[in-house]
């Protein structure tokens, strides 16, 4: 499934998406040579919220969403908050 969306969005002039992360990575996340540098931070440290999501996908044995989509695309433009606008905003 995702691989064949991957693909249809290609074409797309301009896919926004939703989700919520720091401002920090969403700053960096068109920098190459950064985004290597954050995904190897991330996987050295342990994220508890994406634990239980790739949990829950296992179990029900689907695939993890974040792990199968490119969000780098050049056409791929986060259209939610970040995560410390959202956190002030509750």
């Amino acid at each position: 499934y995702f691989a064949t969306l991957q693909k249809d969005l290609e074409s797309y002039d301009c896919i926004l998406y939703e989700m919520v992360a720091s401002r920090e990575s969403l700053e960096n996340r068109r920098n190459k040579i950064t985004t290597k540098r954050l995904k190897s931070a991330r996987s050295k440290g342990f994220n508890i919220l994406g634990f239980i999501q790739r949990q829950m996908a296992r179990v029900l044995s689907l695939d993890f969403q974040l792990d199968c989509l490119d969000y780098e695309s050049r056409n791929w433009f986060h259209a939610d908050l970040d995560y410390e606008t959202f956190k002030s905003l509750q």
